[in-house]
């Protein structure tokens, strides 16, 4: 009896290593069985923002990735460093919408490995505040951010080789700072009512191309 009452317990209790919501691992070289802790990470980041809890933050270890994530709660997706893991997105961009307070950090944004390249976007922010891509690396891309009605930072990144790091539209304000570009056609692209705020960047930094009505600040 006592055995039985025992079992009833430890059922009613659940896993005894259940996953921290708060805390969410990826790793490329994980089984796919995994349950997002740090001994058994998820094999993806989609899978790791789905079960991470608004405000959580997902650790994104060492890899290549191949996936377009979607982003819809607040959360800090993290990578242990530059270049240490690399997301490739194919034909479709990663998109943050109807959100705020989402941080990107350390990751590579790369578009499709089979095609040209400069080739697609890598991060589409739709009606979003308080996103901020921090250092990341952007290289060979149409477009690095695509942002519309909403406020984005772009801080500590490396931007090379694209066509344009960041295109926004008349309702958004961005932030660009301390930022090294290279080789792009262009840093920054908004329309008229756009608000830009752009310093500390290196390299390529005077070729902003604004629109009449953009009020930019701080160049």
């Amino acid at each position: 009896m006592l055995t039985l009452i025992l079992a009833a317990v430890l059922l009613a209790a659940g896993p005894a290593c259940a996953l921290d919501p708060y805390q969410v691992y990826v790793s490329i070289d994980a089984e796919p069985d995994g349950d997002g802790s740090a001994e058994l990470p998820f094999v993806s980041i989609q899978q790791g923002i789905d079960a991470c809890a608004a405000g959580g933050t997902v650790y994104v270890l060492r890899g290549n990735y191949y996936e377009s994530l979607y982003i819809d709660k607040p959360l800090y997706l993290c990578a242990g460093g530059i270049d240490a893991a690399r997301l490739f997105q194919g034909q479709q961009a990663s998109t943050i919408a109807g959100t705020s307070d989402v941080t990107i950090s350390g990751l590579v944004l790369l578009g499709d490995p089979d095609l040209p390249q400069t080739f697609g976007t890598a991060l589409h922010v739709i009606d979003s505040d308080r996103v901020t891509v921090l250092s990341c690396k952007l290289p060979y891309l149409e477009i690095g951010v695509l942002a519309q009605n909403s406020e984005v930072v772009v801080a500590d990144s490396i931007l090379e080789f694209s066509d344009y790091s960041l295109i926004a539209d008349a309702d958004s304000w961005i932030g660009m700072y301390s930022n090294v570009a290279v080789g792009n056609g262009a840093v920054v692209q908004c329309e008229d009512g756009a608000l830009v705020e752009y310093l500390g960047n290196a390299g390529n930094e005077n070729l902003v191309e604004v629109g009449a009505g953009c009020l930019e600040v701080g160049r």
